[in-house]
């Protein structure tokens, strides 16, 4: 028995290598201060925290399927909320049954679902609540769903009737922000211009100051990894690359909206991992 993953390390490669000949390659950033030291003691040690990134930004086809079904799961619990959000239902209990439905379906939850309603659906990460939907309101919904190690990452926003003419505007805003993004998602571009797009758009709208984050990242064994959509992001976007595309608009007091797919870029464009998130 090994008491780390150094100590694991250690061995195996002792078996096969000379310490006072090798180099081990580590991951700094992702490795334990203490698991390097005890690396250090015996062998000399060099970072690969960029190449060892870049395997994980690029996915192959048997980590793709993985989030793809990871990505169907999620839709099944995101289906439940539909079903369940109305006046009268508290955040918790949609959460709950939201856990429950992934859970059966042999995912896991990444995060702590966002349940938020009413003026809660302007705060970007509104964990649910003991609140009670009301009646004429926006409730956004944002689960992450793990299978065997990988992860996906949608959002809805739902609205419960009779909803303003304002609050319906935003959820108009919010998905044609995504549906911008979506359509400069391809290999070859540059991240930042993807976010661009959808700011622009928001903007346009006569909403920039309330979209408060960036257009997506990446997810794969963690929830977030690189890349950052994000505004000044010049890295190039490669096929295989998996990420979320979720723009946004919140208003304080009164509500917000945001619809966020995962997708895979593919040779020619991309394809949504999230089936039910699927831009109309």
């Amino acid at each position: 028995l090994v008491n780390s993953v150094a100590e694991a390390l250690d061995r195996v490669a002792t078996r096969y290598l000379d310490p006072a000949k090798a180099t081990l390659g580590i991951p700094a950033s992702w490795t334990r201060a203490s698991d390097s030291n005890l690396l250090s003691r015996r062998w000399r040690v060099r970072d690969i925290s960029a190449a060892f990134m870049r395997s994980r930004i690029v996915k192959e086809a048997d980590e793709i399927e993985l989030i793809r079904q990871a990505g169907e799961i999620l839709c099944r619990g995101l289906s439940v909320a539909e079903e369940l959000v109305r006046p009268g239902v508290r955040e918790v209990d949609v959460a709950a049954e939201i856990a429950s439905e992934v859970m059966r379906r042999g995912g896991y939850l990444g995060t702590y679902p966002i349940v938020a309603s009413g003026p809660r659906s302007a705060l970007p990460h509104g964990r649910a609540s003991t609140r009670t939907i009301g009646r004429g309101e926006l409730v956004v919904v944002d689960i992450v769903v793990g299978f065997q190690g990988y992860f996906a990452d949608a959002t809805l926003t739902l609205g419960t009737e009779p909803l303003p003419s304002e609050l319906r505007r935003l959820l108009t805003v919010a998905r044609e922000a995504q549906k911008h993004a979506l359509e400069m998602l391809k290999p070859g571009v540059r991240a930042g211009d993807v976010d661009s797009a959808a700011r622009r758009l928001i903007e346009m709208r006569g909403y920039g100051r309330f979209f408060p984050h960036s257009t997506g990242h990446g997810v794969g064994v963690e929830v977030h990894e690189p890349p950052r959509l994000a505004p000044g992001n010049s890295e190039v976007l490669e096929a295989g690359y998996v990420v979320t595309v979720e723009p946004g608009v919140y208003i304080g007091g009164k509500g917000g909206a945001r619809f966020e797919s995962t997708v895979v870029l593919t040779p020619k464009g991309f394809e949504v991992l999230t089936p039910c998130t699927k831009p109309g």
